[in-house]
């Protein structure tokens, strides 16, 4: 069992036994996070969605996730199971949860969409026996919520195939947002004392709310959790925030969160190479885990560093951080070396690329809590983007040529800015570019 660490709450997690049995309680009386979308995608071109993740890690020549390859979605939710099933129809998908609620959503879905690929199934990953089976493994705010996140990291890399990747995703602890709930989170366990073999999620979140709602003039809780957490667009009373999102706010029964050197740690100590940054969500796509030092003493002492200690002092230093840390790992002994960031932009800049055009089915559910297919219709993907910079880049491309050629015509030749330009191109959140 892991030890506990102030920066984490983790009451309901005295063994991991305790915390599936909390985390089932939490998820079927609040539901999965994030919330079904209304809107569930198909894409005609079927290699595209595997091809962005490819180009992602640097796999511009489609070496790693093959067509007929296996995928573990661990902890799917009610969300993860069909959208990746949906999004990698090449391959064969298992998606595993212990919230019988969540599961039960994903399989009439996957009927009402007549999916073949996928296979769902009620399983803590504790209880996981594969052995280097899948070539993709996808967990993401998962493992942080459970008692022991090295021994679950572990169960995922014994999954993970040979030459497998693994797409992980944990809190970040450099998020301001966390240091607002995690408190709060903590102080309602003194209050209310809860047996961990007995959780009472449904008194403590009432006791929670009272609290929340009767303290606000003195700790600005709800005021804090809007600055951090805008996207939600919440309301100023209290009684009119979901239950969904409110119990993510005061109740989470276990909550680890990591910088990018314990990130890196974790991996290693599971016998994993931690690889490049994930996509993140569409409003922070632009992130960049690169700082912009210009003085020429601090740059070249910078530039000098491992690329994962200058992600550590942004992780440090850099006020507006995503909420969670994604990275891709593999197995350190696995036959493709790792590549760095640089290595994978320079790639970039040397190959030839083509404009992302498909048409995207979308298929609408009901608001009830059944989600039944009420309708469908076709849209073009990708839609054009709204960041005049990557519409230059666009319109400028010549797919003949290397598209170094097409960014320095633009003027673009800062590495810094060329790597989030990859990104902002080539990768699941901003598919506009395909290698050819």
């Amino acid at each position: 069992m892991t030890s506990a660490r102030d920066d984490d709450n983790r009451y309901y997690g005295g063994s991991t036994e305790q915390a599936d049995k909390a985390n089932k309680l939490f998820y079927e009386r609040f539901g999965s996070f994030p919330a079904p979308p209304r809107d569930w995608r198909t894409l005609e071109d079927t290699c595209l969605w595997c091809d962005l993740v490819r180009q992602e890690i640097g796999d511009f020549s489609g070496q790693r996730v093959p067509d007929g390859g296996r995928i573990w979605v661990a902890g799917c939710g009610a969300v993860q199971a069909v959208e990746v099933a949906l999004a990698f129809p090449r391959q064969q998908v298992l998606a595993t949860d212990i919230s019988d609620v969540a599961l039960d959503f994903g399989r009439s879905l996957c009927k009402q969409l007549g999916l073949t690929n996928l296979e769902i199934k009620n399983e803590s990953m504790f209880d996981a026996t594969y052995a280097r089976r899948f070539e993709l493994v996808i967990s993401r705010g998962v493992i942080h919520h459970t008692a022991n996140p090295p021994l679950a990291l572990q169960k995922l890399a014994s999954a993970l195939a040979p030459e497998g990747i693994l797409d992980l995703t944990v809190l970040n602890r450099s998020f301001e947002g966390w240091q607002v709930l995690m408190p709060f989170q903590k102080a309602l366990r003194i209050l209310c004392s809860s047996d961990p073999d007995d959780p009472q999620l449904e008194a403590d979140f009432a006791v929670g709310k009272a609290l929340a709602r009767e303290l606000e003039p003195t700790i600005h809780f709800l005021s804090r959790i809007r600055t951090f957490f805008p996207h939600f667009n919440l309301p100023d009373d209290i009684d009119q925030i979901s239950d969904h999102l409110l119990g993510s706010f005061l109740s989470e029964p276990n909550m680890h969160s990591y910088t990018v050197a314990s990130f890196e740690a974790l991996c290693r100590g599971a016998g994993l190479a931690m690889l490049g940054p994930g996509s993140l969500e569409p409003w922070i796509a632009g992130f960049s885990w690169e700082l912009d030092i210009k003085a020429p003493t601090q740059r070249a002492l910078y530039d000098a560093l491992p690329e994962k200690q200058r992600w550590q002092m942004t992780n440090l230093l850099v006020p507006k951080q995503p909420r969670v840390l994604r990275f891709y790992a593999q197995h350190l002994d696995s036959k493709f070396a790792p590549k760095t960031e640089q290595d994978i932009t320079a790639d970039f800049l040397g190959r030839r690329f083509a404009k992302v055009a498909t048409t995207a089915v979308l298929h609408t559910r009901s608001d009830d809590p059944k989600g039944e297919i009420v309708g469908t219709r076709r849209e073009q993907f990708p839609v054009t983007p709204n960041e005049p910079d990557l519409v230059r880049v666009l319109e400028a491309l010549d797919s003949e040529r290397p598209i170094r050629e097409t960014l320095a015509r633009l003027g673009h030749e800062d590495v810094r800015t060329l790597d989030v330009l990859r990104r902002r191109l080539t990768t699941p959140v901003c598919p506009y570019l395909r290698a050819v």
